[in-house]
């Protein structure tokens, strides 16, 4: 009977055979460990979710639209803070909000699509956003 191989001697010839083989294995670490982590934390999110749209009344301010899956949380003044910022939306957000960290009438529930409008509106675009939205308008022109 043979003697176990270690695991570094095992390591070594896979590597010999295959340069990648390191990349390869951590990609299928970080895949499987981030996919366990999404689960867990879509279900985590969504309970926090619901329970700050139940604080400002499960509905939109503007249309009254009710369905859960269309609605969004909306920061009434845009803050001009930088992007990324810690607690700026997502669960970060909701968390705060739930504890009491942050002011309610900073924010307001809108759906999707008046979230969009107000957006518009307000001239509250992202430049990225901007580009997009004038070259469709422009598009739009032209097919009239």
């Amino acid at each position: 009977m043979r003697a176990p191989r270690k695991w570094s001697e095992v390591y070594k010839r896979r590597i010999q055979k295959d340069p990648n083989y390191n990349k390869k294995l951590h990609a299928r670490y970080r895949e499987s460990r981030n996919s366990r982590a999404r689960v867990y934390d879509k279900g985590r999110n969504l309970e926090a979710k619901r329970a700050v749209f139940a604080i400002f009344g499960d509905k939109c301010v503007r249309c009254a639209f009710a369905d859960p899956r269309a609605l969004q949380l909306d920061h009434i003044h845009r803050a001009r803070e930088k992007r990324g910022k810690a607690g700026r939306s997502g669960s970060a957000l909701y968390r705060q909000i739930m504890l009491g960290q942050r002011n309610l009438s900073d924010f307001q529930l809108l759906c999707a699509n008046c979230n969009a409008i107000k957006k518009i509106e307000n001239d509250e675009i992202h430049p990225v956003e901007r580009v997009t939205l004038n070259e469709t308008l422009q598009g739009e022109l032209r097919y009239a």
